[in-house]
């Protein structure tokens, strides 16, 4: 029998979990087993999945990786999306692979039942010196055909673990595809990159990579509404079975891309903000789910809060209001960043990327069992939304 969770309730469910109201500790066991599965949310982390990469990111070993994924079966999420940079694999252009941490973490997640999102990165410097600024596309027919041999390197050696695959990441901004957004170009990296992984594996799940709110600079920009109708436009529907984004924003329930694309939006709401999203992809392609592929807390004001107990609140509100949200507005996916708390950020940046455990440490933050309670009322597949 599903639950059925009418509207008024969500509102309920925050203040259920911030009173302390508690939830069975049930099994995430799979169908069949008599137990309730978990199926809306997750959570992702990118850091294990580099190394020497300098100390902004603090590189993990697979042993602090292993250790910060064991907390996973607590935190009952479904989802993970794991990060797997080309660079960090073939460093040498020469199609040899260095697989690092990947076989074991991946095959660590993979033990625990989780469905499991890899997003692909295209990027390779050891292509050319001091290293290309775009990604591999089409018209540079070498440096795409490293990248097709990769993709069906990884695919080959993970597709009996994973089956879903995200083509990049925010590629709307020129902080990843370089030296400006290009839909026309990503489009055409998107296909052929999509044809190579269904060939290897058919029944795949293919996510178009999640834009996000932050423009370019001044040699031109699109927003994110903006740059996926042009890609609709080149036929990239025919070739995903989700369009992602990546909605940040400083409140939750606003919308999250206003003032970066013409013109600006009519809605007022993340709600309206998204079914308008989900009706013009329906107006190219029906069937195609819209996915939130990564997201989470953002405030500004963090970094002036001396208390430290006024931030980990801070986080609990933020984090909590944009599971409700998100859910109530019928994203798919819903995966946030990150699990593991990083202090090496410098201080502009640090109030984006908060995460729930402190690594090396027992404590996991307040937004730990924040995300735990809302998951374990709203997460459930026999709970169902009704607006």
């Amino acid at each position: 029998m599903k639950i059925k969770l009418q509207a008024v309730c969500l509102t309920a469910v925050l203040a259920l979990f911030l009173s302390g109201a508690g939830c069975g500790d049930e099994s995430k066991a799979g169908p069949g087993t008599g137990t309730v599965t978990y199926n809306k949310f997750g959570i992702q982390e990118a850091h294990y999945s580099i190394w020497n990469a300098g100390d902004v990111y603090e590189c993990g070993t697979v042993e602090q990786g292993k250790a910060m994924f064991a907390s996973l079966d607590d935190l009952h999420v479904k989802n993970f999306r794991y990060t797997i940079f080309w660079y960090f694999v073939e460093r040498n252009a020469d199609g040899q692979y260095d697989w690092g941490p990947h076989d074991q973490l991946i095959a660590e997640l993979s033990s625990k039942g989780l469905d499991i999102s890899i997003m692909i990165e295209g990027v390779n410097s050891s292509y050319c010196d001091p290293g290309p600024e775009t990604p591999a596309i089409v018209s540079d027919a070498e440096y795409h055909a490293a990248w097709i041999n990769f993709i069906e390197a990884v695919v080959t050696r993970y597709g009996d673990k994973v089956k879903r695959w995200e083509i990049g990441n925010e590629e709307d901004s020129d902080q990843y595809w370089k030296p400006a957004a290009d839909p026309a170009a990503y489009s055409a990296f998107l296909i052929s990159t999509s044809q190579k992984i269904r060939s290897i594996q058919p029944d795949a799940f293919i996510i178009m990579g999640g834009v996000t709110l932050f423009p370019s600079d001044e040699d031109g920009y699109y927003g994110s509404r903006e740059f996926l109708a042009a890609c609709f436009d080149e036929g990239v529907l025919d070739h995903v079975d989700a369009v992602g984004i990546h909605p940040y924003r400083s409140i939750p329930e606003f919308v999250f891309d206003w003032g970066f694309y013409p013109p600006e939006p009519v809605e007022t709401t993340f709600e309206g903000e998204i079914n308008s999203l989900k009706t013009m992809i329906a107006g190219y392609k029906e069937g195609i789910e819209l996915w939130n592929t990564e997201s989470g807390f953002v405030n500004f004001d963090y970094a002036d809060i001396d208390n430290q107990n006024k931030k980990l609140y801070s986080q609990v509100k933020l984090i909590s209001r944009f599971m409700l949200v998100d859910y109530a507005a019928g994203l798919k996916g819903l995966t946030y960043f990150r699990l593991r708390v990083n202090h090496a950020f410098p201080g502009t940046v640090q109030p984006m990327f908060q995460g729930l455990i402190e690594e090396d440490t027992a404590y996991r933050r307040p937004a730990f069992t924040a995300m735990k309670s809302i998951n374990d009322i709203i997460g459930k597949s026999d709970v169902v939304y009704v607006k």
